[in-house]
């Protein structure tokens, strides 16, 4: 079985001098992402849930072939790996 990891997501402001985040706001980015409106990604391990990918948490968007819209681009990859594998060396994310 596979598992997946998500992060919280917030249009509101966040401070990200006290959480590790991931914002986009780029108005290509967004378009290319499929996000509304620019959107903070909370990186900290309490602000993550792991679930088990079934078709119980995982179905496809109304007329798409998968559940997810997008995949980041590789640098940004990179920085949410750094920043998750960094949290999981001091013992911060929760286990699957």
């Amino acid at each position: 079985m596979h598992f997946c990891r998500i992060a919280y997501g917030t249009s509101q402001a966040v401070k990200p001098w006290l959480e590790p985040t991931l914002a986009i706001g780029n108005f290509s980015m967004l378009n290319a992402l499929h996000l509304k409106t620019p959107t903070t990604f909370v990186l900290k391990g309490s602000n993550m849930i792991i679930l088990p990918w079934t078709q119980e948490f995982f179905r496809p968007w109304r007329g798409q072939k998968s559940p997810y819209l997008s995949i980041l681009p590789a640098d940004m990859q990179r920085y949410v790996g750094a920043i998750l594998a960094e949290a999981q060396r001091r013992g911060e994310l929760p286990a699957y």
